[in-house]
């Protein structure tokens, strides 16, 4: 009487619900269409129909232990494939360091080469953010705040940056009590604009204070070039002198 009531728990009976039928009937009819066509399905249509047919049996407990099976191996693949991008990233630094250090930055096997390249276009680095001038600089503005609806003095506070209430001058601006500088400083940065920066560089050349331009360079994949064998040169014969025997 107990196993039939632990079977009875275990084995619920599922109805036979259109869509798991209808689900079922597509994979069945994919499968013979394969099959006459001498190919085989995918293997996540095959583990799909195998679900439905734990489903369709009513047998709930299969189901969901197939579904916690994959979920686990899914899980896995994604922990070997993180292992295996930064074990990508470490064989990749190791040969471009080999690129580096070879003669003009190439270097070859009999299959594959390696070199270096310079990059299309330059890069912008700051070096001391207090020395480039202000055109050069943007604002990033971060509103990140919370506070109750009740809160009307917050909201107003709030809604006269979003909708940009002027202030008429600058020292109005300067005037501001310190709880609203303090404030403002919260939701707007001030920084160097790498592009406009690059850009300004690219017409006319000229390195703003405060920064420098580097050209970097990264790594390039290659196919071997046949190696050139010197030629072999000729030898000359020497005249021998009259009367002299070479032994």
């Amino acid at each position: 009487m107990e196993n039939q009531e632990t079977k009875a728990v275990t084995e619920v009976k599922t109805p036979e619900l259109p869509e798991l039928v209808k689900m079922y009937n597509d994979i069945e009819e994919l499968e013979l269409k394969a099959s006459k066509e001498g190919e085989n399905l995918p293997d996540e249509l095959y583990l799909q129909k195998e679900a439905l047919k734990h489903l369709l049996s009513g047998k709930i407990d299969l189901a969901v232990e197939f579904h916690n099976t994959l979920e686990s191996y899914v899980a896995a693949i994604q922990e070997r494939l993180v292992t295996a991008k930064t074990a990508l990233e470490r064989v990749h630094d190791a040969i471009t360091a080999a690129a580096k250090i070879a003669p003009d930055k190439k270097a070859q096997g009999s299959v594959h080469a390696i070199r270096m390249q310079a990059n299309s276009q330059a890069s912008v680095v700051v070096e001391d953010e207090a020395l480039v001038p202000e055109q050069f600089k943007v604002v990033d503005l971060k509103i990140e705040r919370r506070f109750p609806v009740t809160d009307t003095a917050s909201r107003r506070y709030w809604a006269s940056i979003i909708l940009r209430k002027p202030i008429k001058t600058e020292e109005e601006y300067a005037a501001l009590p310190e709880a609203d500088q303090v404030e403002l400083r919260k939701c707007m940065t001030v920084s160097a604009s790498k592009s406009a920066i690059a850009a300004h560089y690219k017409e006319t050349k000229e390195v703003i204070p405060g920064t420098k331009i580097e050209r970097g360079e990264h790594l390039r994949f290659g196919a071997a070039k046949p190696l050139t064998t010197p030629k072999a040169s000729k030898k000359k014969e020497l005249a021998t002198p009259e009367g002299v025997q070479l032994q």
